[in-house]
């Protein structure tokens, strides 16, 4: 085991996984553009998607993956592309 004595010391970590975590990128960063433009709540999303407004709010963030059964729906809500969505691409037409 690697003690805080031998840290303290000055010696060198063992090679393995960092100690700090870096944030989530958000996967999905037009979701919340769309929402806001319509002028609607996270909560209102989350029902038309059949979940709770605290995941709506997690996919938002990047901190949980949207489920394609979530994504074919706001592509159909929002009238938009997938790759829109999930942007591959700069035009919000749906196909």
């Amino acid at each position: 085991l690697w003690d805080q004595h031998r840290l303290s010391a000055g010696a060198h970590r063992p090679p393995g996984p960092s100690v700090k975590e870096e944030a989530p990128v958000n996967q999905y960063p037009r979701i919340r553009d769309l929402r806001e433009d319509r002028d609607k709540t996270q909560w209102e999303i989350a029902q038309v998607l059949g979940t709770s407004q605290t995941m709506y709010a997690r996919y938002e963030r990047g901190a949980n993956e949207l489920p394609i059964r979530h994504l074919i729906t706001l592509c159909r809500y929002y009238h938009v592309s997938a790759d829109y969505i999930l942007g591959l691409d700069e035009g919000k037409q749906s196909r």
